[in-house]
């Protein structure tokens, strides 16, 4: 089975992780992880073979800290966390967030826009957003839950957060 076959299979409210080694003799291979257990691997016999133990052993706290490039026995592994679908909350609604709204929905974020202006909400409306909160940026703000896959983004004209 593919890389993508199986990301696209994976559960996502469980811990998944991809690592690709970005140099040496073992360059571009490619492995995944769910709640630290191998689960596909690109080479049988590769980097990820021969690190398998090391890797799963990893604590919790640690692992969720995997993120970017890790040394893993002195070789750059570029480890990214597969969370849950991403969501931008883009704090404005003026001209300069539609394009930011617009470029959310291409790589497939869930959009929530909080504007305090009607007319605005509505431009954030029409240019695709999920959701659109028209309320005080204080007020809103407390109506809407991050996480580690929520990514505020603020393009207001000044008023305070």
């Amino acid at each position: 089975m593919e890389f993508y076959e199986v990301l696209e299979q994976m559960n996502p409210s469980q811990c998944n992780m991809a690592m690709t080694v970005l140099e040496g003799k073992y360059l571009g291979e490619k492995a995944l992880f769910t709640d630290h257990k191998q689960t596909w691997v690109s080479e049988k016999e590769g980097f990820f073979h021969l690190h398998v133990r090391e890797i799963e052993e990893i604590e919790d706290d640690a692992w969720r800290s995997l993120q970017g490039i890790v040394l893993i026995d002195g070789t750059k592994v570029f480890c990214e966390l597969l969370g849950n679908e991403k969501r931008f909350v883009i704090c404005g609604g003026g001209h300069v967030s539609i394009p930011v709204i617009q470029m959310g929905l291409m790589i497939g974020c869930h959009i929530t826009v909080l504007e305090d202006r009607p007319k605005f909400a509505d431009h954030a409306r029409r240019a695709g957003a999920h959701e659109v909160i028209c309320d005080d940026f204080g007020e809103g703000l407390k109506k809407i839950e991050g996480d580690e896959d929520t990514f505020f983004i603020v393009v207001t004209r000044g008023a305070s957060l």
